[in-house]
């Protein structure tokens, strides 16, 4: 590997190696995304290098500055659950570098909590997802700020209810219930008693919105509001009427004179 270089030997000229490094890190995100987006597993061997032998190496992670160390252990952050190294968590939390907000981020599992909420939320691939809220449940019993805690309760909640903003499917619902459930088990039962409150409440509205779509006129809307379409556009209701009063009378008179 051409970037390997720069885990081995220290150049003299910080900027030009935090460029390298950058460059490095941002392909292997880039990456990375791609086997999420395919729920496929192709760039594992990138990943496996980053983690093993840089990550979990500090002589080679000093290599790279300082900037370079914090962006790839968030992005490590984000794939370790989907390339399936949760055996490598506690090792891998151990190494943590220093963040510059740490006083009020937390702790290396309260910025491998908060880099996995967000992506959570960023998912868009069932099984993908489905896949991060079956590893997550290896978080059970880290400490974490109370902060930490509630943002990712706040997104496991949103993976629970149908609709808006996450759109889930019955499988997501359920595996976000049971990883909430399996992480928080205080409070489980009001958390289903206020979801099922919700969901009766807003029964009657999601009636009348099927009533609506049901009744819907969008065919005729759609044809008003394109008439380059092959369809002529609709016309005021009078001047139809008019023209054919005025059509039929002719045809009426005209067959009068004939007989």
């Amino acid at each position: 590997m051409l970037f390997s270089q720069l885990f081995e030997v220290e150049l003299d000229d910080a900027d030009v190696q935090l460029r390298y490094a950058s460059a490095l890190i941002q392909g292997a995100t880039n990456i990375c995304w791609i086997d999420i987006q395919s729920n496929t597993r192709r760039f594992r061997s990138l990943y496996q290098y980053l983690l093993d032998e840089v990550v979990l190496e500090p002589t080679r992670l000093n290599k790279i500055p300082m900037q370079a160390q914090r962006d790839l252990y968030l992005l490590m952050s984000r794939v370790i659950f989907f390339y399936n190294s949760v055996e490598k968590l506690e090792s891998f939390l151990k190494l943590c570098p220093t963040f510059p907000n740490a006083s009020l981020v937390g702790g290396a599992a309260d910025i491998l909590t908060i880099e996995l909420a967000d992506q959570l939320q960023k998912l868009k691939v069932e099984p993908v997802l489905l896949h991060y809220l079956g590893q997550i449940k290896a978080l059970r019993g880290m400490e974490l700020r109370i902060a930490t805690s509630t943002r990712l309760k706040t997104c496991l909640y949103s993976f629970t209810a149908p609709g808006g903003p996450m759109y889930p499917t019955r499988a997501v619902r359920h595996a976000a219930w049971d990883t909430l459930d399996f992480l928080f088990p205080v409070g489980r039962y009001t958390r289903h008693l206020i979801s099922g409150n919700q969901q009766l409440t807003n029964l009657p509205a999601r009636k009348e919105m099927a009533t609506l779509r049901r009744s819907d006129t969008t065919p005729n809307v759609l044809h008003s509001l394109n008439p380059g379409a092959g369809l002529k556009p609709f016309a005021p209701k009078d001047k139809p009427l008019r023209a054919h009063r005025v059509t039929l009378k002719h045809y009426v008179n005209s067959n009068i004179f004939q007989s």
